[in-house]
């Protein structure tokens, strides 16, 4: 093993507003404003992005395909805005490493997001859940 840092270690999962990437280039509806200062900006190695090749499953991984990414300007376009500004405001505060792990999954449901178990135990998570995906 090598270049291994200790800090904060953030997960950013859920549906295509955490896929929306920080360039346009990957997808047309996505881009932040300012997006060539950004990208130019975007060097924080001490920054990284572990972006989980999307999969669906029934069952709790216990290994996830995906690739870990140093924070540069060669690749930051292609991360999720949100987990980006997040671990990037995180590390200029306070000054340590920040790992974002993402896995999103545009469309997907709330339900999915929520273990099996979970919801034929507790109907109150169902009737959420439901309440939730009618709302998008």
């Amino acid at each position: 093993m090598h270049d291994v840092l200790i800090g904060e270690v953030w997960l950013a999962s859920g549906q295509s507003n955490m896929q929306f990437t920080v360039s346009k280039a990957h997808a047309s509806y996505a881009g932040m404003l300012d997006e060539a200062k950004e990208i130019a900006a975007a060097n924080y190695p001490e920054v990284r992005m572990f972006i989980a090749k999307p999969s669906t499953t029934y069952t709790p991984q216990a290994d996830v395909p995906g690739v870990w990414q140093v924070c540069s300007p060669a690749v930051v376009g292609d991360w999720s805005a949100v987990g980006y500004l997040f671990a990037r405001n995180l590390n200029i505060e306070l000054k340590v490493p920040v790992g974002i792990l993402l896995s999103a999954f545009g469309a997907s449901t709330a339900e999915a997001w929520i273990p099996r178990e979970a919801l034929a135990s507790d109907p109150q998570l169902k009737t959420d859940a439901r309440q939730a995906r009618r709302a998008l």
